[in-house]
């Protein structure tokens, strides 16, 4: 009879636990199109993985080029951001296919329209400038990247990993060399 008991409780313990796994909303994969770049300090090079998180196989490492390498993102999952390309500061390819990167090794700064040196660019709470406005940088301000969705990429503000921000196609900048027109 014990036997039957604990046979009978782990089976509902698999259904309740199947069951909460079916409610647990899975992260989707945002299509976009931008360009940042790594930030990562690891003297080996930037790891690429198979899949959308740390668990995944390192199918491929970006080596690390003291005058900066930028990468293609193409979407995000949740932290991690898709690529497809790379290319170290001579403009020379240093990585092609599809893998994916941790987003907060790669960063671009942000720019303006150039109408002040004091102009300051707004981040929304979301990718439409509709949104509500939630901060504001200064041009040329490093950010780490979160996500992204179309052309639009969330951002941790300078400092505080807790407040993110949506920036605006118009005012990112992903070269390492130099400062975005």
């Amino acid at each position: 009879m014990f036997k039957r008991t604990v046979v009978i409780n782990l089976i509902w313990l698999a259904i309740l636990m199947f069951g909460a796994v079916s409610f647990v909303p899975a992260q989707t994969e945002n299509s976009c199109d931008t360009w940042a770049y790594i930030i990562d300090d690891d003297p080996n090079g930037l790891n690429v993985r198979a899949g959308a998180g740390s668990n995944f196989k390192v199918s491929d490492t970006i080596p690390k080029d003291a005058d900066g390498t930028s990468v293609n993102i193409v979407g995000s999952k949740g932290k991690w951001l898709k690529i497809k390309l790379a290319e170290n500061s001579e403009g020379e390819n240093v990585f092609s296919g599809s893998g994916w990167i941790y987003g907060p090794l790669v960063a671009l700064r942000t720019r303006g329209s150039g109408a002040s040196e004091n102009e300051l660019v707004k981040l929304y709470d979301g990718a439409k400038t509709s949104g509500r406005v939630v901060g504001r940088l200064k041009m040329e301000t490093e950010v780490t990247l979160l996500g992204c969705k179309a052309a639009w990429v969330e951002v941790a503000f300078p400092g505080k990993s807790d407040k993110t921000g949506w920036l605006p196609p118009e005012s990112q900048c992903g070269n390492p060399v130099t400062t975005c027109p």
